[in-house]
Formats: C-alpha cells, sequence, structure tokens
C-alpha cells in the first residue's frame, strides 16, 4: 500500500504509530534484576508485542536509552526499573531502544555490561520509519502540551529538499 506523504487533516492515528513502533530496533538483554514496580501511567503498551507473546520473553514497556548518553549516568538502579520481572530463570528480556544504533558509545557499553548480551538491529522502511518517528514525537507533544511539530517542516528544508539534520534520516 502506497503511503500517502500529503499534509493529513487530522493526526495520525496512534495505535498506527505502536504498531509500526513493533517493528522498531531492539536490543536483547539477559538480566534478572528482582525490580517490578512500574509507573504504568508513562509506559509505552507492548502487551500484544508478538515477541511478548512467547512464554520465554519479557519486554521492557519504555526505551531507556540507558547505553546512550542520555541516560548512562543515572546508574544502572535508573535502568533496572524498566525492567520486568523474570518468573523463570530462562527468560530473557527484551528492550527497544532505537538510539543504540546511532550511539557510538553505546556497544561498547551493553559488551563491558554483559559480554553475552545481543544487540538486535532491525531495519524497516525509511518512508515509514520516519513517519513513526514523527507520530511518536507528535503525540509526546501533543500529551505534554508542547508545540506541535509540521511534518513537512521537520523533514524538508527551506527548499524542498530532505533535511539531512531530521533526525529520523540523518547519516551519522
Amino acid at each position: 500500500m502506497p503511503l500517502d506523504l500529503s499534509t493529513p487533516k487530522s493526526p495520525p492515528n496512534p495505535k498506527s504509530a505502536a504498531e509500526r513502533e513493533r517493528n522498531d530496533e531492539a536490543a536483547v538483554l539477559s538480566m534478572d534484576e528482582d525490580e517490578n514496580q512500574r509507573n504504568s501511567d508513562d509506559q509505552q503498551e507492548t502487551h500484544d508485542d508478538s515477541l511478548a507473546l512467547h512464554p520465554k520473553i519479557k519486554i521492557a514497556r519504555k526505551e531507556t536509552h540507558y547505553f546512550t548518553n542520555l541516560n548512562f549516568n543515572k546508574g544502572i538502579d535508573f535502568y533496572a526499573k524498566f525492567m520486568p520481572h523474570l518468573t523463570d530463570e530462562d527468560q530473557i528480556i527484551v528492550e527497544k531502544t532505537p538510539a543504540y544504533f546511532t550511539s557510538p558509545e553505546s556497544p561498547k557499553r551493553v559488551f563491558e555490561f554483559d559480554r553475552n548480551m545481543k544487540l538486535i538491529l532491525i531495519v524497516r522502511n525509511p518512508v515509514e520509519r520516519s513517519i513513526s518517528d514523527f507520530t511518536q514525537v507528535y503525540y509526546n507533544r501533543l500529551e505534554q502540551n508542547k508545540t506541535l511539530p509540521v511534518f513537512e517542516e521537520e523533514a524538508f528544508d527551506k527548499n524542498g529538499s530532505l533535511n539531512v539534520e531530521y533526525k529520523p534520516v540523518r547519516c551519522q
């Protein structure tokens, strides 16, 4: 189905964005922290994520950005509070943070944290990825009563060319 890139008359459907986000990058973690208290109000819903259907897989419900410079200095307790409780020793945790792919320091930090931890990169159609990222930002700003972005102003420069500084299309 072709994507319609014309200006929408109404904001994008958040359910569609959440469904597209399920196909985003993921970091698989083997971490058996006992923390299971969550603040569900600000956590991304992933209970319907297809990976979560497997009894040996638990999904961290929020992008932690722990191994990036954004949150790494907050320490392991910050990271652990986002991890689901494991009920079986052979379960694994999947944590999705797309920024690990573009963060030069993240792979080394993951390796130093746990040499058995795997980083999995799932690639998608770049147009769909950009729209998904925009939609996520749009709804986050909407919930926070912040100024709403306009896709064309974010994705294109004044000459109508692709804005290579726009995060979803930026090359590092």
